[in-house]
């Protein structure tokens, strides 16, 4: 999946890009933290495989809007884990 591929469909593409931008500066800010453990990185790596290839399938589907739920609830899951890593200082 590339930029190319969204810019081939109309509504939500934006936004995904949005979500994707926002994620990757997630995962950074993860990475930087001294108190997140090895195990969480590497569950937010499973997870983002995970969403990115469900991905490529809604939209071989045409369904943006489901495939930009599933990167807001990622963006949220992260989230909540670098506030949880945060909070152990």
């Amino acid at each position: 999946m590339n930029w190319d591929d969204l810019n081939k469909h109309d509504g939500n593409a934006d936004k995904i890009k949005f979500h994707i931008s926002r994620l990757s500066s997630l995962v950074k800010e993860a990475s930087t933290l001294p108190n997140i453990e090895i195990g969480d990185l590497e569950a937010v790596r499973d997870r983002m495989g995970d969403t990115l290839k469900q991905g490529e399938f809604w939209l071989e589907q045409s369904n943006l809007s489901r495939f930009l739920y599933d990167l807001q609830d990622l963006a949220k899951w992260v989230s909540k884990l670098i506030e949880s890593a945060k909070n152990k200082s």
